[in-house]
């Protein structure tokens, strides 16, 4: 049966640090871990920050639920984190608090940490005042947030330990705390220290204050709001699927300013390193001082966040039409006549128009760019246009005066009748006069920008450079990585000129030959660590190395077939570069280095915080570098 006799009257806003002590300060016992035991009914030899097992207190005291729902909106800091805490969590720290012992304080630290001070702090002016109107004083729950350095109510300083004796005011369990406006060894606390406190420190704490005050808030309505907000603000990719994080911080950089972050308990560098786990719900806890300082640059404060509903809607790109056919020779150029519109999405959304009466197709950027009908690019001039172009040309007008008849220029004019004839004039297009809809009757119908013969022509040059430039040794699949493109056109349309002038196909042979594989790998391992060595990489030589500059089916065959292959596998082992002779090849490069520096005077331990490798040296290393060095410094 418990022995609580009473619980102590609450102040305002005092931490529940403050309340446990007091509850001490009236208990016959003058053991702390027993009053705690008494109280909570468990003896905590650490600070209890939050209250446990509150089910004890229930009982012990008969007090309502109502009663320890206050305690904990009002004397702890959990109201702060609640928002940001999904729902399993929160059921876990809510069973904590009422039914188990122990475990809690690990639960919730990390989020205490990025706001509380490590030490309980105090306002001198407000300990006097609280002595006169209480007759005892309290630790405050707003004075210990780290942000604040001075009382937002009397803008004095605050203070953890004596000026006189340099004695903290309350121990780290938070056994021993103030009774009166005095130190612990008896010294008045009357520091009246005023210091000014930014705006920003008055409205983060105002926004912080405006989330305690909700008990009923919940991490998806918070991350809903965020991402409404987010989204007609333009931080949402269109599709919703990425969120332009990068911009929006840089754009809280330029509206509060680094320092005032800073100051606020945000650092920018860890936020950039932490920007890809930004925004996943369960996170939300780890980064609260983030999300609170954006709820205010999305809504003006945090107040206004909670309280104003917001709608996120996308608008359709382009409207509803109809739209404008812009081909100057169509009888309804200029008009609304276009009652389709194709989207596709992409980085943006782009949108294809096809007039009806005259074939033109054209199309627009949309979101995110910004919507213009008169800026527009066009895929096709349509039907209508080629028609009269090949009824000009026929004619005998010149490809300069078909253009003027038609409103174009000589280029347009040229593309589109290059592929077509005056005997194919009949086959080309027929006009359907009773509904005023042109319509292509022939499939063969399309518009080549592209001569083949001259990009072929293009293509086998480039082959050709390839060839010039990696040498006779170069294979086809290294040919081909000098230009994709060009090379699988090239096969495409001229296979037989392609294979006249590229190397060999090394074709392998369906049973290998194990006895005589050792010497025909011996010699393609040998030929590539001879032309590794004359021209060594930056790096150290490794197996990689080696493998990298021979085909991938020696790699294959020296894993797959080792014991079949002594010398190769030796070969490969004693070609590759120890520690010590990497370090000596590259010392060149250290002297260079030490020749555009500042430095007067090179040394070992320069030379390996410059270069990290360095400081695994081996002895001998160590003594060469030693003499190298001797005679640089000589010089």
């Amino acid at each position: 049966m418990s022995n609580i006799i009473s619980f102590p009257t609450t102040f305002p806003d005092e931490d529940f640090r403050s309340i446990l002590y007091r509850y001490h300060l009236r208990s016959p016992h003058r053991s702390y871990l027993k009053n705690r035991k008494e109280l909570l009914g468990k003896a905590y030899s650490t600070m209890v920050m939050y209250p446990e097992n509150l089910i004890h207190v229930i009982n012990g005291l008969g007090v309502s639920e109502e009663f320890i729902i206050n305690l904990i909106d009002n004397h702890t800091f959990y109201p702060l984190f609640r928002p940001f805490v999904n729902k399993d969590l929160h059921n876990t720290i809510t069973n904590v608090f009422y039914n188990s012992s122990g475990g809690l304080s690990m639960k919730i630290k990390t989020l205490e940490n990025q706001f509380l001070s490590n030490s309980i702090r105090y306002c001198p002016t407000c300990l006097n005042d609280d002595y006169e109107r209480f007759g005892e004083v309290y630790a405050h729950r707003t004075h210990q947030f780290s942000f604040l350095t001075v009382c937002p109510i009397h803008e004095t300083k605050l203070v953890y330990s004596c000026s006189h004796c340099d004695i903290p005011f309350a121990s780290s369990n938070a056994n021993l705390m103030l009774t009166e406006p005095k130190c612990p060894n008896g010294h008045e606390i009357n520091e009246n220290t005023k210091e000014w406190m930014d705006t920003n420190k008055y409205e983060f704490l105002d926004d912080i204050k405006a989330l305690m005050s909700y008990n009923t808030l919940t991490l998806n309505y918070v991350y809903q709001q965020l991402m409404v907000r987010l989204g007609n603000r333009g931080y949402i990719h269109f599709k919703g699927d990425t969120i332009f994080k990068k911009d929006l911080i840089s754009d809280m950089v330029d509206y509060y300013g680094k320092e005032v972050l800073i100051e606020l308990g945000l650092n920018v560098n860890e936020l950039l390193r932490v920007m890809p786990s930004l925004f996943a719900p369960d996170d939300l806890r780890k980064h609260t001082i983030f999300y609170i300082l954006l709820m205010r640059f999305l809504s003006g404060n945090t107040e206004n966040f909670l309280k104003q509903d917001e709608t996120y809607f996308f608008p359709l790109p382009f409207g509803n039409g109809p739209w404008v056919c812009n081909n100057r020779i169509c009888p309804q150029y200029n008009q609304r006549v276009i009652n389709i519109c194709r989207r596709k999405v992409h980085e943006w959304i782009t949108g294809y128009f096809t007039c009806n009466y005259c074939g033109m197709t054209y199309y627009r950027k949309g979101f995110p760019h910004l919507e213009d009908e008169t800026l527009f690019s066009i895929e096709t001039m349509g039907a209508l246009f080629i028609n009269q172009a090949t009824k000009y040309i026929n004619k005998g007008y010149t490809i300069t005066q078909t253009a003027e008849f038609l409103r174009s220029n000589r280029t347009t004019v040229r593309k589109y009748l290059k592929l077509y004839k005056k005997e194919n004039e009949s086959n080309l297009l027929t006009i359907n006069q009773n509904n005023g809809h042109k319509e292509i009757l022939q499939g063969k119908l399309e518009v080549a920008v592209t001569d083949n013969n001259s990009k072929l022509e293009l293509c086998k040059e480039t082959v050709l450079e390839a060839i010039s430039i990696l040498g006779k040794r170069a294979n086809r699949p290294q040919i081909r990585k000098y230009n994709i493109h060009r090379y699988d056109w090239g096969m495409k349309h001229d296979r037989t000129w392609m294979e006249l002038h590229l190397p060999p196909k090394r074709k392998l042979p369906k049973m290998l030959n194990l006895e005589s594989l050792d010497d025909e790998m011996y010699q393609l391992v040998s030929a590539a660590v001879d032309r590794l060595w004359e021209n060594p990489p930056e790096t150290k030589i490794t197996k990689t190395s080696i493998f990298k500059t021979i085909p991938s089916f020696v790699q294959n065959r020296c894993y797959r077939f080792s014991e079949y292959l002594p010398r190769t596998i030796h070969l490969i082992e004693r070609s590759l570069e120890t520690d010590d002779q990497y370090l000596i090849r590259i010392f060149p490069k250290v002297v260079k280095w030490f020749k555009e520096s500042r430095y007067k005077n090179l040394s070992l331990k320069l030379i390996q915080n410059r270069f990290k490798m360095y400081k695994k040296s081996s002895l001998t290393v160590i003594q060469w570098l030693e003499d190298q060095i001797d005679q640089i410094n000589s010089s």
